[in-house]
């Protein structure tokens, strides 16, 4: 489907950015209403952990099957169904707060966000996008979506500071997460419409169990993979510059907080449009990567120079880097049409390649976290190297995309 920048598709993003939100709203609401929610759920530090321990196992098995389904069957259908299931497990909550309660919910939410809405939201943008403006596309997606975050988020911190107390604010918040996920769910259905997924005979050809090893055993969905594994584990890393900013420049915590919404928020705004602009511009999301992670290198190496009293010059690198990222993840999709992986097998790909690539969420906290319990400050410093020796894997899986790409070109003339 060719499409252009207009108003229809516009509104397109804004669902679909909300559509994003909304998929992840829930099961990172621990995030702004912690406290609240240990005393709803009447559960321990740990045991609320251990919630997103449980989401964060669908993100590294979820999203290699959910891609597998999205390209056997019907995708669309799919993308509006997450919804349906998400405001179906959140509508659970209403009825039981328990602890055990949220066990299920969660695991309910990791086959909403992960199995179904993750690699069909990836494969509905490449549907939209026009023929060698998928890095475009993508960094306007990344854009919306942080709108959606600044939307929703603005809606829950409102309507939880309406309550009488903390119970009756969780149990608010989650009667607006399960409303907006149904009505999202029609907007899904409504802008879909006119999308058309599967075009080619090709496409059309229903994907096996076969097809899953061949893209599993295939260098791109590797190349694919490391690509996104070192974007994404500097967006964990730098989720510690917050109480970096504490421990080694004297900062308070209200300001830190401060920042790291700007970080999260405001700097996609800007980051996700740049990298995809970039990669169209260059006519290779690859290069933009290798940009991305130089640029990451750099900043990380300048931010262990730093001095104390240098709180100014952190504070800038603190939002360079969140913009890097924001590029970095406005582009990282779009390697898939770089390297010339068929159509057939793109949301297979992207699943596959979203298990390593997101796979930071099963260590690197506990890495981190050892390291600032046992050295202190200096475990600021280890995780800056580490991040550092990550970038440099992600030029080298770059560069390899590069190749690849030379060599799909070669055997296109051929």
């Amino acid at each position: 489907m060719k499409s252009r920048f207009s108003i229809g598709l516009i509104f397109k993003f804004v669902v679909l950015g909300l559509s994003w939100t909304m998929a992840y709203n829930l099961a990172f609401l621990q995030y702004t209403l912690y406290d609240p929610m240990l005393e709803t759920f009447g559960c321990s530090n740990a045991q609320l952990g251990l919630l997103l321990t449980i989401f964060g196992i669908f993100n590294i098995l979820g999203a290699p099957i959910g891609g597998w389904l999205c390209d056997k069957f019907n995708c669309k259908a799919i993308y509006v169904g997450s919804m349906i299931v998400l405001g179906l497990f959140s509508a659970l909550l209403l009825f039981n707060t328990s602890y055990s309660m949220a066990v299920v919910v969660w695991i309910g939410l990791g086959i909403g966000a992960l199995l179904m809405n993750y690699p069909a939201h990836v494969k509905v943008i490449h549907a939209i996008a026009t023929e060698g403006n998928a890095g475009k596309y993508f960094g306007f997606n990344e854009s919306f979506c942080g709108v959606g975050g600044i939307i929703i988020s603005a809606l829950v911190l409102y309507v939880f500071n309406q309550a009488a107390n903390a119970a009756a604010g969780i149990h608010a918040v989650i009667v607006l997460n399960t409303v907006l996920c149904f009505v999202i769910a029609v907007a899904n259905w409504f802008i879909l419409r006119d999308v058309t997924i599967e075009k080619s005979t090709e496409e059309k050809e229903k994907i096996s169990g076969k097809d899953f090893f061949i893209v599993l055993k295939s260098p791109k969905t590797w190349i694919l993979a490391l690509g996104i594994f070192s974007v994404y584990t500097c967006a964990c890393s730098m989720s510690y510059f917050t109480p970096y900013y504490t421990a080694a420049f004297g900062g308070t915590v209200t300001f830190a907080g401060a920042m790291a919404i700007l970080r999260l928020y405001g700097m996609k705004l800007i980051g996700g449009p740049i990298g995809g602009a970039l990669s169209d511009k260059l006519k290779s999301p690859s290069k933009v990567l290798i940009l991305v992670n130089a640029l990451i290198i750099v900043c990380y190496a300048a931010t262990m120079m730093l001095g104390g009293e240098a709180v100014s010059a952190f504070i800038f690198l603190i939002l360079l880097v969140a913009i890097i990222v924001y590029m970095g993840k406005g582009s990282y999709y779009a390697v898939s049409e770089e390297l010339g992986i068929p159509q057939k097998y793109a949301a297979t790909s992207v699943g596959i390649a979203a298990a390593v690539g997101f796979s930071p969420d099963i260590f690197i906290f506990v890495l981190i976290g050892h390291w600032i319990d046992n050295y202190g400050v200096a475990g600021y410093r280890y995780t800056f190297i580490f991040q550092i020796c990550v970038a440099v894997l992600g030029i080298c899986a770059s560069l390899l995309g590069l190749y690849y790409k030379k060599k799909v070109a070669a055997q296109s003339e051929k």
